[in-house]
């Protein structure tokens, strides 16, 4: 199997890439990372697209009335994201995006259910072990987390990569 993405910087700016109607968007959007990879694949789309960055755990008052894209590094099952979207809809987002370079292809008819729309750029069938699909993929660490979230840039998986990949977004079904 070849490896689709450098690594989680160039698969964040990537996935930036299919989410473009939201730059720039600070004052009604946000992008929230659900798991340690999925804060390090969240900062470079939020730096992308200009928005901000914010752990899930954030109080329901500054994601009240708010756009949020809920970014984890693979969704291989759905459930810690659709437990997340359902916490950011208790909180009083008004539109819930789950994003991710990778997801396992069955789960995007339970992610249709509770989102407003699905990102991803690779949906293989089965995914397998996401580490085959990044030429580097090691640990995130919570003290990257937190200078990610802090705004300071973490070199989480090395250098920066070269070179543009194609890109799928897949919207709700009509």
């Amino acid at each position: 199997m070849p490896t689709l993405f450098t690594d989680r910087e160039e698969a964040g700016r990537l996935l930036a890439s299919c989410l473009t109607e939201y730059t720039n968007r600070g004052d009604s959007a946000l992008v929230m990372g659900i798991s340690n990879g999925g804060v390090a694949v969240g900062s470079e789309l939020a730096r992308a697209l200009r928005l901000p960055l914010r752990p899930l755990s954030l109080p329901g008052s500054e994601i009240r009335d708010k756009a949020v894209i809920l970014v984890d590094e693979v969704i291989a099952s759905p459930e810690e994201m659709r437990n997340g979207i359902a916490a950011l809809r208790l909180a009083g987002a008004v539109r819930v995006v789950a994003a991710a370079p990778l997801l396992e292809r069955g789960v995007l008819p339970q992610l249709w259910q509770e989102a407003n729309d699905v990102a991803f750029l690779m949906a293989p069938m089965p995914l397998g072990d996401p580490a085959h699909w990044f030429q580097r993929f090691p640990p995130v660490s919570d003290t990257e987390v937190a200078d990610l979230l802090l705004g300071r840039k973490a070199a989480v998986d090395g250098r920066r990569p070269k070179g543009k990949r194609n890109h799928l977004v897949q919207l709700r079904p009509e």
